[in-house]
């Protein structure tokens, strides 16, 4: 048998086979994980399924097929890729030219068979992590050119507000200067005075103003705060790991993502004196918003609310020749049955519209395949988990050097 293809990064996209043959459903899952049907009309209503579920196939493997069956897969889901097994490609091929489509001759090995399966699997992974990367990149320049156009208007009322409130402490004291002084004004200039002062409610301005002005002041300031944290969160970066706070880079997540988990957990924040860590860091923004958002849905999953507050832990640390940050969470935990998949391209256990199962996939590929680090977990259910993220301090390191192993 021909021996599988090794590629650069997990295929993990969702295979399904449809065959009357048992013993190639066998033989094609002993060498990549699919889902198994013996006719093309339950293998339609499965595609059909998943792509309804927001889990859609990525490949579907046709044995024996006609060129109808592609035709109805298409027509189920038309993002669908074909490896079609026939015993005469010349029909299927005049009705079908387009790319995804991959024909076989029925006589091929089911080494063969896998093999294709993944290698159109693997691209179709690329292919949806290139589509996420360009929605991101397009949200990014959005989300900059806004906070661009508010940090503006900001500083200008910032600006404006220190001089209002230097100026009503000011006003402030003078008032309390006329009152004083009143007794040694005669009448009925005094008494014009005091209905003026009165009129004007001085004293209830007095007590009241500076809090305003404080509480108006902590409100800017908390603006100006997400404003910056904003702006260098989606920034593109650099196409060059440069060294970079990684404490900042993590308390910019942080206020970004905040009104996910304000209202439903306290944030435990332990942050260890860092070195500059040489790394992409717009990837690892990335990285640290898809932990935090994961994170946040896992306690709203497990019901934290204001009555049951969750609590979000984020911690860095040195070990060695590597920074670790870990982003831990009290929400369900992961379940054992699902735990060697969470990694895998489009498996999600969110609900439809809350998650595309890709998340955990591009973090892990940023983390291992760009940096030469690891992505690892630790969980238990009902307690919660914790991801570790473990970045090379110096740079980037050579794939072919293992990064340690993270302590559970």
């Amino acid at each position: 048998m021909t021996a599988p293809m090794t590629m650069s990064s997990n295929p993990t996209a969702r295979i399904l086979i449809a065959s009357p043959d048992a013993a190639l459903h066998d033989a094609v899952r002993a060498q990549v994980a699919c889902d198994a049907f013996d006719t093309p009309a339950r293998a339609m209503d499965a595609i059909a399924a998943a792509r309804a579920a927001g889990r859609a196939y990525a490949v579907a493997i046709l044995d024996q097929a006609s060129s109808d069956d592609v035709a109805r897969a298409w027509a189920v889901d038309a993002e669908l890729r074909v490896v079609a097994c026939v015993a005469d490609p010349a029909p299927l091929l005049a009705r079908h030219r387009r790319d995804g489509l991959l024909v076989l001759p029925c006589a091929v090995d089911a080494s063969a068979i896998a093999q294709a399966a993944r290698v159109l699997a693997h691209a179709h992974s690329v292919e949806a992590e290139l589509r996420q990367a360009q929605k991101l990149q397009v949200v990014g320049q959005i989300a900059a050119g806004v906070a661009h156009e508010i940090n503006t208007p900001i500083q200008y009322v910032g600006d404006n507000l220190v001089f209002v409130r230097e100026s009503t402490e000011g006003l402030v004291a003078l008032a309390a200067a006329v009152r004083d002084a009143l007794d040694g004004v005669p009448e009925p200039h005094a008494r014009a005075l005091r209905d003026a002062i009165e009129a004007a409610d001085t004293d209830f301005l007095v007590a009241e103003l500076p809090e305003a002005l404080s509480n108006l002041q902590t409100g800017v300031d908390r603006i100006t705060t997400l404003v910056r944290a904003m702006r260098e969160l989606v920034h593109p970066g650099t196409p060059d790991a440069t060294p970079t706070d990684l404490n900042r880079a993590l308390g910019n997540t942080l206020h970004v993502t905040a009104n996910l988990y304000r209202y439903i957990a306290d944030v435990d924040v332990d942050l260890a004196p860092l070195p500059p860590v040489t790394c992409l860091v717009a990837d690892l923004n990335q990285v640290f918003l898809n932990l935090i958002v994961n994170a946040a849905h896992a306690m709203e999953d497990a019901g934290c609310r204001s009555s049951r507050r969750g609590r979000l832990g984020v911690r860095t640390r040195i070990d060695g020749d590597d920074v670790v940050v870990s982003i831990a969470d009290t929400g369900t935990g992961i379940p054992e049955a699902v735990r060697e998949r969470i990694f895998d391209a489009f498996f999600t256990t969110k609900s439809v519209g809350r998650g595309t199962g890709q998340g955990l996939a591009i973090s892990r590929a940023i983390v291992v395949e760009r940096h030469g680090g690891s992505l690892t977990f630790d969980t238990a259910l009902g307690a919660g988990t914790t991801f570790h993220v473990r970045i090379p301090i110096a740079g980037p390191r050579d794939r072919s050097t293992p990064a340690a192993s993270v302590a559970a």
